[in-house]
């Protein structure tokens, strides 16, 4: 029995030395893990942190870029409306002084074809008076045939000269408004 009491001591002791080695060996491999789980989870906190960093300062660069691409873009937007507003000061100058040319060569136009008009209408009244104080005492049927020859006369006289002016005033308007378009067509040109 006390072979056998020893061999079971002895196979008791090796189960029991095998135990604790094996029990060791899964604290150690455990620990190791452990080690490595941690050393993982840190340096998947320090990759996370480092992301995180990097994601903020690219959004800090590129919050820096477009701030700076939206000043530049307003900024850009500001000189082209001054720009526009210059252009269009200057259309509406342009286009102020062609009216006032125009107005002022029609004005003119119309006073010379009012005096005109009223000249030849003095003259006719003139001529009239003339020869009904010459002749229609003595041949009235002459004296009025002759007036209205002079009325006549008067009419046609008038008739020409507001046709003349009116060619004239179409033509004062289609050179200002060929000027005015050409003139903007040049401003847009440019303002393009």
């Amino acid at each position: 029995q006390s072979q056998a009491e020893t061999r079971r001591q002895t196979d008791r002791n090796q189960f029991d030395e095998r135990t604790r080695s094996d029990q060791q060996q899964i604290d150690d491999r455990y620990a190791q893990t452990e080690r490595d789980a941690n050393a993982e989870i840190q340096g998947g906190e320090l990759r996370a942190e480092d992301e995180r960093l990097r994601a903020e300062r690219e959004s800090e660069e590129q919050s820096w870029w477009e701030a700076a691409l939206d000043f530049i873009t307003d900024l850009f937007d500001a000189l082209v409306g001054l720009i526009n507003d210059i252009f269009d000061a200057v259309r509406a100058a342009v286009n102020a002084l062609l009216d006032a040319v125009r107005d002022f060569a029609l004005g003119l136009i119309a006073l010379a074809a009012d005096f005109l008009t009223g000249l030849i209408q003095a003259f006719g009244d003139f001529l009239s008076g003339l020869v009904i104080a010459l002749l229609g005492d003595i041949f009235p049927e002459l004296a009025a045939a002759l007036v209205a020859l002079i009325d006549e006369a008067v009419q046609l006289a008038t008739d020409a000269i507001h046709a003349v002016a009116d060619a004239l005033s179409a033509a004062v308007n289609a050179i200002v408004e060929g000027l005015r378009a050409g003139i903007n067509a040049l401003l847009n040109l440019y303002q393009a």
